[in-house]
């Protein structure tokens, strides 16, 4: 199996299990900071993938390469977390839904002087009406997420660790 693949699983396995951790501990910290820690712990693996693959090439290894690699890791493991965070909502704690809708409405309301009284209730309004457990709004978070770090923090990563062979080998 492709040690790209590999990563991947450990990193869906992981997220998961952090998913299922924060749920059962605190749903409301899940929503607050979860997605942050959660985002750390790819972090690391892409990391980790990206080293993996410049040694499996004897030190070296273009931008491509890595790119490539990196985001094969963050896809299957993205795609595991999904999965995790479409049960989380649905299966496991049916009020994630409620609690996310509260803290929305929250940070909206904390706005609302800069907003306007007209855009806070229609932004209040849209909250209510969007139902951020759907498969829809999971594949959607699937392909932003996949596009933000598998996209802009995988280019980032994979330029600080490409190291392209020399034209000429020196004796």
């Amino acid at each position: 199996m492709n040690n790209a693949v590999k990563n991947g699983l450990f990193l869906g396995g992981a997220l998961l299990i952090g998913i299922i951790a924060f749920v059962l501990v605190s749903p409301r910290g899940y929503l607050e900071y979860g997605q942050f820690v959660l985002f750390l712990i790819a972090l690391i693996i892409m990391v980790k993938t990206g080293i993996e693959e410049k040694q499996m090439n004897d030190g070296f290894a273009s931008f491509g390469q890595i790119f490539v690699a990196i985001l094969t890791c963050i896809a299957v493991g993205y795609a595991i977390r999904f999965i995790g965070n479409y049960l989380a909502f649905n299966v496991m704690n049916t009020d994630l839904t409620t609690i996310y809708n509260e803290i929305a409405i929250e940070s909206i309301e904390k706005m609302s002087g800069f907003l306007g009284d007209e855009a806070t209730d229609l932004a209040i309004e849209e909250i209510e009406k969007n139902d951020i457990s759907s498969i829809g709004n999971n594949l959607i978070q699937y392909i932003s997420m996949l596009l933000l770090t598998g996209g802009v923090v995988n280019a980032i990563i994979s330029l600080i660790l490409k190291k392209d062979r020399p034209l000429i080998d020196t004796v």
